[in-house]
């Protein structure tokens, strides 16, 4: 059975759409509620996982992992993502430049930034947030997608699932 890649966008549309309908509302939660936008995530996440171990063979699964990318891809590109639950993997400053990897359950932010030498105030606040992170911390931080992301192979433990190019924003923005 072949599905095309608009029916698969039709199947992910619904699906977000019926998740938008939740009677909860905003998006800032206490740490221990995760918010619409990481539920949604994960949800994602899952969704994937479940059609990639339904394939029975490893071209199918390949078919299934090939695919996502731009479906993924466009959701982030359409959507926030604020407040987020992180765990911060990495944080390595090298000059102006900064490095950022978290991960939230089976998904990837990473992302480089460079910033100029004389900074705007917006700009300056962004670099000092960056540059206070810590490495091995849980918090709660929104992040701006960069427009790459990758799907990882679901048996690879070694990767999360879902990686993207996002660098993170403080909660009350900068």
């Amino acid at each position: 059975m072949k599905i095309s890649i608009w029916n698969g966008v039709s199947i992910l549309l619904a699906f977000f759409m019926a998740n938008g309908c939740s009677s909860r509302t905003g998006t800032t939660k206490g740490f221990d509620q995760p918010s619409i936008s990481e539920i949604q995530l994960n949800r994602f996440t899952d969704s994937l996982k479940s059609v990639y171990y339904s394939r029975s063979s490893d071209s199918e699964k390949y078919k299934t992992t090939d695919r996502w990318p731009e479906i993924f891809n466009n959701y982030l590109s359409h959507h926030r993502l604020d407040s987020i639950h992180v765990h911060v993997d990495e944080v390595k400053i090298v000059g102006r430049a900064i490095t950022t990897a978290f991960h939230c359950q089976d998904i990837e932010f990473k992302y480089t930034m460079r910033f100029l030498d004389s900074l705007p105030a917006g700009w300056d606040s962004l670099f000092e947030f960056e540059k206070g992170l810590q490495a091995g911390r849980d918090m709660t931080v929104s992040f701006s997608y960069m427009g790459a992301c990758q799907i990882n192979n679901p048996d690879d433990t070694s990767l999360q699932t879902f990686s993207m190019s996002a660098f993170p924003i403080p909660l009350g923005g900068w």
